[in-house]
């Protein structure tokens, strides 16, 4: 498998509660190889789902740690197929701008003649999808490879766990002083 040595944690999926309420999880990424590695995060739901920073680079034996930011169901039912998605590519030089060597064609022509891979995380919803048919509600897995809950849960009005400015109306949302409800992980 290319890029073997880059490791997910968690490495299988994400698990978020069904509420109505903006959460955050993260996921680190260490970089085990000899080579540098630029990613690159999608997510089959753009508008639901936000990743922070969505381009970077780790360098060798160093781990980055990315938010995954769910934006809240907004009256909706829980999607059970979701997934977030990191394209990881490995590269020859720490000096990089990671969002250019993806968005330019020159530089991905170059990426896929080198060591490139996908990793998938399935995103679960507490009570819904977190577990096999007919298995009895076990909580919240912390095991590396499985599940784990959102580290940090929104109010509505409150800050925006993505943090650059990209929702509507993030800049009010920033200043109306609520504070964040915590939930461990």
């Amino acid at each position: 498998m290319a890029l073997a040595n880059v490791i997910l944690n968690p490495s299988k999926s994400v698990t978020y509660m069904p509420t109505e309420m903006r959460q955050l999880a993260e996921v680190s990424i260490e970089n085990n190889e000899a080579t540098p590695v630029v990613f690159k995060w999608k997510s089959t739901r753009p508008g639901m789902y936000k990743m922070r920073p969505v381009y970077g680079l780790v360098r060798p034996n160093e781990k980055k740690t990315i938010r995954l930011i769910f934006k809240g169901l907004g009256g909706k039912q829980c999607p059970t197929k979701d997934h977030y998605t990191c394209v990881l590519a490995a590269t020859t030089s720490s000096n990089v701008r990671p969002e250019l060597v993806w968005k330019q064609h020159r530089c991905r022509a170059q990426m896929a003649e080198s060591a490139m891979a996908k990793r998938v995380l399935k995103i679960l919803y507490a009570g819904v999808n977190d577990r096999p048919e007919g298995k009895k509600k076990e909580g919240l897995k912390d095991d590396a490879g499985g599940a784990r809950g959102p580290i940090a849960l929104y109010d509505k009005g409150e800050d925006s766990a993505s943090g650059n400015g990209d929702d509507k109306n993030e800049q009010g949302e920033r200043n109306n002083g609520k504070g964040k409800l915590g939930m461990g992980v």
